[in-house]
């Protein structure tokens, strides 16, 4: 009776694991690289701007040629001129430049005010003038305002 017993017992393991089954995935790993040249872009100053106090919002434009104008009496003096250029990459094609964001924010130590920087490029050949339209607060506080952003030149 034991034998039979025993038997049954593995009759029921046996078949209980010949009806299991397996599951599996196929999975596809992939990377794209691309290798970056540096690029050389001068700093884009303004200098000091000399406003007058409780000022209205002012907008500062300068193209990609350097041409700066603004609208407002509200300025006394920039020493700056708010341009630069950039160098030293492969003739940018199809695939134009583009920029991480389409405006950037420049902040200073001790207040809230944030200027607005919006920038153009005008992306031909392999120098590049920027330039672009700076946007100051009214009623901005003295200091020092800065910020760092990222050019994409995209040959194709």
């Amino acid at each position: 009776m034991r034998k039979y017993f025993l038997l049954s017992a593995a009759a029921l393991m046996i078949s209980s694991t010949a009806n299991a089954t397996t599951d599996y995935a196929e999975v596809t790993a992939k990377a794209t690289i691309q290798v970056a040249n540096t690029v050389s872009c001068g700093e884009l100053d303004w200098g000091t701007i000399v406003i007058k106090d409780g000022n209205e919002e002012i907008t500062i434009d300068v193209d990609y040629d350097g041409y700066m104008s603004y609208d407002s009496d509200n300025i006394i003096s920039i020493s700056g001129n708010g341009y630069t250029t950039c160098t030293g990459y492969t003739e940018v094609g199809s695939g134009g430049i583009d920029l991480e964001s389409n405006a950037i924010y420049l902040s200073a130590t001790g207040t809230n005010k944030k200027l607005t920087f919006t920038p153009t490029i005008d992306g031909t050949g392999n120098s590049s003038g920027l330039g672009g339209k700076l946007t100051i607060p009214a009623d901005v506080d003295s200091g020092e305002y800065s910020a760092t952003f990222t050019l994409n030149f995209v040959v194709s």
